[in-house]
């Protein structure tokens, strides 16, 4: 672990004019802002391969502590659009700067950039940008070891050098030693072999890995997109609580069509057939499933009698499927409960000839389940089933 020595950046006198990314929430101007409070620190360590200091001493003591942590890694700098300061803008944060220093050098081993994000829960995000180089070996290990720590954990890979990021990677990961998440291998989806040789690459033992592909877009809002996708949760959202339960809205199912690529998302449709099933948070979890890549309608049902009790669909002639879907998950769902098992069943998963199906039963609600529709042509089958996982985290 590092031997920490601070080095504070000395705060300017109240007399003297302050530089832009220096201003503090009294002192921006009333008109939307353009730059972000940052405040800025040296770590030094005498170690020769050091690793990353603890993840709660990395944000800004003027910020909330966060409940939760991501860490993003940008190993071979080819993801541009993603921006730890657009994620403090639009959020109307501030950034922590951290460069860590071995003794009797001048050149950062690291730069860690931190913010914490509101999200809809109420509960405080924080989301960590590791700039370190995977050829050195005191790099890689300051950007493993904090990605160790983190709740989420994101590598934006897909580029030329992954071969030799994926071989740096099993020389330092001793088999079955990695403690931290899974990690999330974000790669470019115009180029789709550089996504399949990430998921045929060997990995150390014990280290789970989950493809996404996204489109690598130099746009604002591109890397609060990515932190969404990751945790579910939006930064500068309200709190859940204060989301209105959605009206009744009866709906037709057309017969199925031909696939089609995505498109934007219809409205979330929610039943009263369970009053006591709170509709927002039914909403929430369904916006989030239907971020994910392929997922062409989602559903809250009823396990009893296959009910959609709330349903997200990108047109409306999704809605066919679901529910045939659904009824077919309920009936599997029930055999596997009548069978008596003794194991309860945490997944369910089947494949038609456009769509795949999936099923995870909902926490706390033994007679509810969270169904997916995924398409076999544009989707991807694992990111689905992650983004299934995190969506679930949502129902609080």
């Amino acid at each position: 672990m590092l031997s920490l020595k601070f080095k504070r950046t000395p705060a300017p006198a109240a007399d003297e004019a302050h530089g832009a990314s220096w201003a503090g929430p009294s002192s921006l101007p009333a008109d939307l802002p353009t730059t972000v409070p940052v405040s800025t620190r040296e770590l030094r360590t005498r170690a020769e391969t050091p690793t990353a200091p603890p993840v709660q001493t990395l944000f800004s003591r003027d910020s909330v502590q966060p409940q939760q942590t991501v860490a993003v890694w940008d190993p071979a700098k080819s993801w541009p659009g993603f921006s730890i300061a657009q994620l403090a803008l639009a959020a109307h944060g501030r950034i922590s700067e951290i460069s860590l220093i071995q003794e009797q050098d001048t050149t950062p081993v690291a730069l860690l950039r931190s913010t914490v994000l509101p999200t809809p829960s109420g509960q405080a995000l924080g989301v960590i940008e590791v700039d370190a180089a995977f050829t050195d070996n005191r790099g890689l290990s300051v950007a493993l070891t904090l990605l160790e720590q983190a709740d989420r954990a994101v590598i934006l890979a897909g580029a030329n050098a992954d071969k030799d990021l994926i071989r740096r990677i099993n020389d330092f990961v001793r088999s079955d030693a990695w403690r931290g998440p899974s990690l999330l291998l974000v790669s470019p989806a115009d180029k789709p072999s550089r996504a399949d040789r990430l998921r045929r690459a060997t990995w150390p033992r014990g280290m789970k890995m989950h493809v996404l592909e996204l489109f690598s877009v130099n746009d604002p809002g591109w890397s609060q997109q990515l932190v969404s996708l990751v945790t579910g949760f939006a930064s500068g959202e309200p709190p859940a609580h204060s989301a209105p339960d959605l009206p009744p809205a009866p709906v037709a199912a057309p017969p199925p069509p031909a696939a089609t690529p995505p498109a934007a998302p219809a409205p979330v449709t929610v039943s009263t057939a369970l009053p006591d099933v709170s509709g927002s948070v039914m909403q929430r979890v369904l916006r989030v499933l239907s971020m994910g890549v392929g997922v062409t309608a989602c559903a809250i049902v009823a396990v009893d009698d296959a009910r959609l009790l709330a349903t997200q669909a990108l047109t409306d002639a999704q809605l066919g499927p679901l529910d045939a879907a659904a009824r077919a998950g309920c009936a599997l769902w029930k055999a596997h409960r009548a069978l008596g098992a003794g194991q309860p069943l945490l997944e369910l998963g089947w494949s038609g000839p456009t769509l795949h199906h999936l099923v995870m039963p909902v926490p706390r609600q033994p007679g509810l389940l969270i169904l997916a529709n995924v398409e076999r042509e544009f989707g991807d089958l694992s990111a689905a089933r992650w983004q299934l996982a995190v969506a679930r985290n949502q129902w609080v």
